[in-house]
C-alpha cells in the first residue's frame, strides 16, 4: 500500500486513554456492540455525539438516520434507514478493516456445552464434562 507505520507498544491503561483522547492519526482497535441491532451499533460507532465514536466521524445525514431509526419500531423502516446510513458510512470510509482475529477457544475433547455468545463472554455454567 505504500504506507509506513511505526507501531508503539503501550500498556493497556495507556492504550485506552489514547483511544478515548482521539489524538492519534490511527489506532488498532477491536470492539463489538454486544447487541445484534444495527441501529444500536451504528449509534455507538457513527453517531457524532457518541463517546465511542473513536474515529470522530460526523455526517449530519447519518446522525438524522440514526436518530429516526431510534424513534420507530417498524423493522422495515429501521432496516431501510440503517442500510442507507451504512452506505454513506462505507462511502466515506472512516474505518479500515485490516484483520479479524476470530474467536478461538481451546478445550479438551470431553468438555462439552460451549456456546458462543455475541458478547464474547464465556459462561462456565454451560460446560459439562463427558466421559
Amino acid at each position: 500500500m505504500g504506507v509506513e507505520l511505526e507501531l508503539k507498544k503501550i500498556p493497556p491503561a495507556t492504550f485506552y486513554n489514547t483511544v478515548s483522547e482521539r489524538k492519534q492519526p490511527i489506532i488498532f482497535y477491536v470492539d463489538s456492540p454486544w447487541c445484534p441491532d444495527v441501529g444500536y451499533s451504528m449509534t455507538l460507532y457513527f453517531n457524532s455525539k457518541s463517546f465511542v465514536n473513536y474515529s470522530n466521524y460526523k455526517n449530519d445525514e447519518v446522525d438524522a438516520l440514526i436518530r429516526d431509526t431510534a424513534r420507530t419500531s417498524d423493522q422495515a423502516k429501521r432496516l431501510a434507514m440503517m442500510t442507507k446510513a451504512q452506505e454513506i458510512v462505507m462511502s466515506e470510509a472512516p474505518w479500515v478493516f485490516i484483520a479479524f482475529p476470530g474467536y478461538h477457544f481451546a478445550r479438551r475433547a470431553n468438555l462439552k456445552g460451549f456456546t458462543y455468545y455475541t458478547s464474547n463472554n464465556i459462561r462456565f455454567q454451560d460446560f459439562r464434562r463427558e466421559a
